[in-house]
């Protein structure tokens, strides 16, 4: 019977400088932005976490060349990644991030686009939850009375009614169609 041979650390790391000698250049592009970009990732999930900019910065200037490009890309995709209409503060700072982070006049525009389509999400949001509320509140109101109950201490839960949430699918989706143009408008600009 043979018995297998342990490697030692160098050993490894010569036969895969060795392969990497193989490696054709876009191999070797692919796996520097394998390497790169989940670094570039990682920063942004830090900075949605309140790292501060400063320190995302100092990180970013760590980088040169392509790793720097593939860093920056990790970030943007990240950034993009955190637009959702149920954290709209996460969002904002995501947009805040894209500002500071792509300080460009095409990134600025495409950011006060999004800012806008958020401030109109919010403005429609509160405008139909006013209108939606009241008339499902009548709804419910009106089903409670047949079954005997009443009164001004009972306030049905509307949020939990499956129209409520079928008018609130509708609003999203016609901005989500929005969101999507916008942010793939700035994945094309990094």
């Amino acid at each position: 019977m043979e018995q297998k041979r342990v490697k030692s650390a160098w050993e490894i790391a010569m036969e895969r400088a060795e392969r990497l000698g193989r490696l054709s250049p876009e191999e070797l592009r692919k796996q520097e932005e394998n390497e790169h970009r989940p670094i570039g990732e990682g920063l942004a999930d830090r900075y949605l976490s309140g790292l501060p900019p400063r320190d995302v910065e100092a990180q970013l200037g760590r980088y040169t060349g392509a790793a720097a490009e593939f860093v920056r890309q990790g970030l943007l995709a990240r950034l993009t990644e955190a637009f959702q209409w149920q954290e709209l503060q996460r969002t904002r700072r995501a947009l805040q991030g894209i500002r500071e982070f792509f300080p460009s006049a095409r990134m600025n525009d495409i950011a006060s686009r999004l800012e806008q389509l958020l401030g109109e999400y919010e403005l429609e949001k509160t405008q139909s939850a006013a209108i939606g509320q009241q008339q499902l509140a009548t709804e419910a109101e009106g089903i409670l009375r047949e079954r005997g109950l009443g009164g001004s201490a009972l306030r049905p839960n509307l949020e939990a009614t499956a129209t409520w949430h079928h008018a609130r699918m509708q609003s999203e989706a016609a901005y989500e169609e929005r969101l999507a143009v916008l942010t793939e408008e700035l994945r094309r600009s990094l």
